[in-house]
Order: C-alpha cells, then sequence, then structure tokens
C-alpha cells in the first residue's frame, strides 16, 4: 500500500515520466547492490536528490596530491 500511496502521489506531483525515471534510476540502484557506478547515466546521477554534489576541474584529476601534507 505505501508503495502504492508514493506512486501516485510522484505521478500527482511530477508526472507519469518522471516517475517512471525515478524508478528506472532506483533500479539501477538498489536491484544489484554491487553493480558498477558506470551504469548509471549523467543524468541519473544529476537527478539523484540528497547526494552532495560537488564540481572539480578536470585538470585537478591529474594533478600529484601529496596526502601526507594535505
Amino acid at each position: 500500500m505505501q508503495k502504492t500511496l508514493a506512486k501516485e502521489v510522484t505521478i500527482f506531483v511530477h508526472g507519469q515520466e518522471e516517475y517512471n525515471k525515478a524508478i528506472e534510476t532506483t533500479e539501477k540502484l538498489f536491484t544489484n547492490l554491487s553493480g558498477a557506478a558506470e551504469d548509471l547515466s549523467e543524468d541519473d546521477l544529476n537527478n539523484m536528490e540528497g547526494i552532495v554534489k560537488i564540481n572539480y576541474e578536470a585538470a585537478s584529476f591529474s594533478a600529484v596530491v601529496d596526502v601526507v601534507s594535505f
């Protein structure tokens, strides 16, 4: 009953298309908990709520970081 209520409220507030996207993302995240993060699309990641998102410059990934002094 709880899932039915959540579905109906989500469709009422956000529409059927957004509900379908939410279900797809939820299945990717929780159906196969050992699944790779690469299975999530950029849209999946951008649409997640409650997740802290931080933007990094691409160049910072190639820079060497001294974790001892950091």
